[in-house]
């Protein structure tokens, strides 16, 4: 047997050079953009924290009242499922229907939305806006809590 002759090889229309060039620009891209969202994160916890200390709601980019102003919000991010908690939540649940308790499709429904609830995040972010009204921050401070949805 004789060692393989390698074939030659097909003639490819590609800028092979400009590929790698693009790729590597979109590399150091993410690079700039993970410096960019911690500096951009930076500022806003240092602004989110001075509004809810001073107990104001927006800061007016013109300094002169005519906006655009960056308003304190309300962000949620619902707690989802992975597998772990598919596995946790329909171990209790098969256990309890092992121990004779029936439940309805409501009830099913019911104990999954609160099992998800303690896997919720609450968190304030700023929003820019045209206009602002002036008030206070004390009902942020009760969402954060956990208080009215």
């Amino acid at each position: 047997m004789s060692a393989a002759q390698p074939q030659p090889q097909q003639q490819i229309n590609v800028n092979v050079a400009r590929l790698s060039q693009l790729k590597a620009m979109l590399e150091k891209m993410g690079e700039q953009r993970k410096t960019t969202k911690s500096q951009l994160d930076e500022i806003e916890t240092q602004a989110i924290d001075a509004l809810m200390r001073i107990g104001i709601r927006y800061i007016d980019e013109s300094g002169n009242g005519a906006g655009p102003f960056w308003v304190l919000g309300k962000q949620k991010n619902d707690g989802s499922w992975s597998n772990e908690r598919y596995t946790e939540f329909f171990t209790t649940l098969m256990s309890e229907l092992r121990a004779g308790k029936q439940f309805t499709p409501e009830q099913c429904a019911a104990l999954a939305q609160q099992y998800l609830k303690q896997f919720e995040k609450r968190r304030l972010c700023l929003n820019k806006l045209s206009q602002a009204r002036q008030r206070g921050v004390e009902d942020l401070r009760a969402w954060l809590a956990g208080g009215n949805n």
